[in-house]
């Protein structure tokens, strides 16, 4: 039995938890009114009052949970009659719980309350509904919540939010969403697709991008007649199912009692790693591993290698990866005898690890030596010198501009409370684990972290958490052996303390934390000047909407007309926005595949001088009539603003050589477009170039 003391201090943490909640709720709510008026300081009486019926409604909100903390029997009387319906009436339990789990969806993504309301509230409402949804599938005659209804509610908010928040980019809108996603495009079309350029087939294209995600990212392009709006689902597909079929895979059991159980490991699997944006390649490699390590070596070995492949040719970080993971999942399913691993274990993690570093390590040496190709494969010398061409950046491991929680609090964030599940697991003697057992689970996490975290501070990364990708699969893995070790039946019991309990519920929840504020609508056909006050934003773009189709549709026309006059004075580069080609937004345009955008700014921050000798000979000679270009500013920037590195770098290199030979004509700020032609006369740009070109 609990003891008063510990019950007490249980209930002050979720009654402060909540209060701050509903506090941060209302101060929100009081930034959205202040500015819409002056009948009351700053405020219109309509928010005024508005703001005072949020403060009540905050008010009544604590005061209620705090009866129920601590007088449960004294409101049985107002929530009999509830608790009763909800006994009686399957149709009012799953009628309300579907329009419980939609509710959010549809206020967030397609009314104008997604515009307007903050982080805060959005928590606020979604808390609200999951408490309710625990409430309708709560089967107690005594109970108005249990801890399982409570948790299992949380765990389908947060799958229903997430997966949806993958898919809020699916649109019918030609420009890019992003600083890479248009160009993106045309990585993918490069290998099936490229017949929707104009360009001779036997030259080469290479895009900017590894094989395994060209393949996996241009399947798509197989189909005749794909839009933009499918090509985008197909990128959010995949940014969702290989993480769902890792974990149906790795998680599949027989048994039909354990079927729930493993559909929910299928859908946590998702939910945690998409927190990490791992890019599916990696996740095709482990789901070729998970499909095999507990068969024969016979068929086990081959798979193996080539998953190592796969993985090793995608990105030559993950080249050791598959050979770790497979040794850290025998060894950790082993039955340990008398306290020793099995002699069968030892000789089958040997074999499946060798068999991984022979796939990603010797194999693409050897495919690289017939190929002609004698630096194929990855080196100590090549990983040095990688590390060497660009600078790392320590800060973003901590707190900085460019990631606000920094990429090692960004891992703890996430990582730490699965961390802390599994730790008090091994430790509260139902996952009895030896110390070969812990070293393989330790020594490769570690080491996985390391060169997650080394890597995430290179200029140009440590935006998110996607470079720990074999850290956090390889947590995954350590969960699946506790899980088929006694962690189904233990994550099933009351019994947990209170802290492994926020534990697991932090588990589930941050995934939704993250992606709420995904869910906003694109756009609003009526006048958004009440909004522009409301949100306090200067643009329609600071509302987090698109332009209108008629705006849309006069960039457009802007941009056809100019390209079809430059043609006839000589070359047209799409360094940006080249998806206006991909789908015949732009038509008639011969494709010049040198200098892309993100090829571009890669170099600028290796600062490679051969390149750039070329690029700034062909901007001197005026080979482009026109560039269609990002807008290109020149302002420095430090290390407070984020990316600040990042900029200077496409600022010294990129920037202001083509905008000492190359004018804008037009500029759409809101579109992420500039289009820039040759400047009248000869200029001297040698003080605007980072180097002295040799004449």
């Amino acid at each position: 039995m609990k003891s008063s003391q510990s019950k007490l201090t249980e209930r002050l943490i979720l009654f402060i938890a909540f209060g701050f909640l509903l506090y941060e709720s209302s101060a929100e709510f009081y930034a959205i009114g202040s500015g819409t008026g002056n009948w009351y300081a700053d405020f219109s009486l309509k928010w005024y009052l508005l703001f005072w019926l949020m403060s009540a409604l905050c008010v009544g909100l604590l005061a209620l949970f705090g009866a129920a903390l601590w007088f449960p029997e004294k409101l049985k009387r107002f929530t009999l009659p509830l608790q009763n319906l909800r006994e009686r009436s399957n149709l009012f339990r799953w009628a309300g719980g579907a329009l419980l789990l939609a509710l959010p969806l549809i206020v967030f993504e397609f009314t104008v309350v997604g515009v307007v309301i903050g982080y805060y509230i959005r928590i606020l409402i979604v808390t609200l509904c999951i408490a309710a949804f625990a409430f309708l599938f709560t089967r107690s005659d005594a109970d108005f919540v249990t801890w399982k209804s409570f948790f299992v509610s949380a765990f389908l908010f947060s799958a229903v939010i997430t997966i949806a928040a993958q898919f809020t980019d699916v649109l019918n809108y030609p420009f890019s969403l992003g600083w890479s996603e248009g160009n993106r495009q045309w990585d993918y079309s490069t290998l099936f697709g490229r017949d929707r350029y104009i360009y001779p087939a036997d030259l080469p294209l290479i895009p900017y991008l590894d094989p395994g995600r060209q393949l996996i990212g241009g399947l798509d392009y197989l189909l005749p007649g794909l839009t933009i709006t499918g090509a985008r689902f197909w990128v959010d597909f995949t940014n969702v199912f290989p993480y769902l079929l890792l974990g149906w895979v790795i998680f599949q059991t027989p048994k039909k009692e354990e079927r729930l159980s493993w559909f929910a490991m299928t859908v946590w699997t998702f939910i945690f790693l998409r927190q990490a944006s791992i890019h599916p390649p990696l996740l095709i490699s482990a789901i070729l591993l998970a499909l095999v390590w507990r068969r024969s070596l016979w068929i086990s070995v081959p798979v193996i290698i080539a998953a190592a492949y796969f993985a090793a040719v995608s990105r030559f970080t993950w080249t050791f990866a598959i050979g770790i993971w497979a040794v850290m999942l025998e060894f950790g399913m082993d039955k340990l005898r008398a306290g020793m691993v099995e002699k069968r274990t030892w000789i089958r993690s040997i074999v499946m690890g060798l068999a991984g570093i022979f796939g990603g390590f010797a194999l693409p040496k050897i495919v690289g030596f017939f190929q002609g190709q004698s630096n194929a494969g990855v080196s100590a010398s090549q990983i040095t010198a990688h590390l060497k061409i660009q600078p790392l950046l320590w800060y973003r491991l901590l707190p900085n501009a460019t990631y606000s929680e920094g990429v090692l609090l960004g891992m703890l964030k996430v990582a730490l409370p699965l961390i802390i599940v599994l730790i008090y697991f091994a430790y509260s003697d139902r996952w009895i684990l030896n110390i070969w057992q812990k070293l393989a689970f330790i020594l490769p996490l570690f080491a996985f972290l390391v060169v997650g975290l080394i890597v995430s501070t290179k200029v140009g990364g440590g935006g998110d958490l996607h470079n720990l990708d074999m850290f956090f699969i390889g947590l995954v893995f350590v969960a699946v052996v506790a899980w088929f070790n006694g962690g189904r039946q233990w994550v099933q019991e009351d019994a947990q303390p209170f802290f492994i309990r926020l534990m697991l519920i932090a588990l589930i929840a941050t995934p939704l934390l993250l992606y709420v504020n995904w869910l906003n609508p694109s756009s609003y056909s009526g006048d958004t000047t009440w909004l522009l006050t409301l949100r306090d934003a200067k643009s329609q773009s600071g509302l987090g909407l698109l332009p209108k189709q008629d705006q849309i549709d006069k960039v457009l026309n802007v941009i056809r007309a100019e390209t079809a006059d430059a043609q006839k004075r000589g070359e047209v580069l799409f360094m940006d926005q080249r998806q206006l080609l991909t789908f015949g937004y732009v038509q008639g345009v011969p494709l010049i595949p040198d200098y892309e955008k993100k090829m571009v700014m890669d170099h600028a921050m290796s600062q490679k001088v051969d390149y750039f000798t070329q690029f700034y000979r062909d901007l001197a000679s005026r080979r482009f009539s026109l560039i269609i270009s990002d807008p290109l500013r020149v302002p420095q920037k430090t290390s407070e603003v984020g990316f600040g590195e990042e900029n200077n770098a496409w600022v010294n290199w990129v920037a202001r050589p083509i905008l000492c030979y190359y004018e804008p004509i037009e500029t759409y700020t809101e579109f992420r477009v500039q289009l820039l032609v040759p400047r009248a006369g000869a200029q001297d740009c040698s003080s605007e170039l980072p180097f002295e070109i040799a004449p």
